[in-house]
């Protein structure tokens, strides 16, 4: 299963357990700037699914996959018209390395951390981020 593919598991399994309606959004309006969101409900939640890993198959720091991830919460953080914030993550080293790098960083708005397990089809509320 390709990342394109877990992404549309993932945002599938989020809106049944949410019950919401959330959906890829491209040219979303944050500040002066557009950025495209992998969840997106109008005025409801914004989100991010990131496939990636904490560590490369070799075993060491995936920095592309982290700073993906980073770059994911930089933009939820940005957004200030919607009143959730969702990263859904597929690695659970992920989740536990994120939270821990970023617990104390002082987000403008909670953002929740959930994880999907492609092989499941799982979804699960991990932690938040505050």
């Amino acid at each position: 299963m390709n990342w394109r593919e877990i992404q549309k598991k993932a945002i599938a399994a989020f809106n049944k357990e949410n019950r919401t309606k959330a959906s890829i959004k491209k040219d979303v309006k944050v500040g002066s700037v557009t950025h495209e969101f992998d969840l997106f409900e109008k005025g409801k939640l914004a989100g991010g699914v990131t496939t990636g890993k904490w560590k490369t198959s070799g075993g060491k720091s995936n920095t592309g996959a982290k700073d993906h991830a980073t770059a994911e919460l930089l933009w939820l953080d940005l957004i200030k018209t919607v009143k959730r914030k969702v990263l859904i993550l597929t690695d659970h080293y992920m989740v536990d390395g994120l939270f821990n790098r970023f617990r104390n960083a002082g987000f403008s708005k909670q953002i929740e951390i959930w994880h999907f397990d492609p092989r499941s089809g799982r979804i699960s509320h991990k932690r938040n981020l505050k």
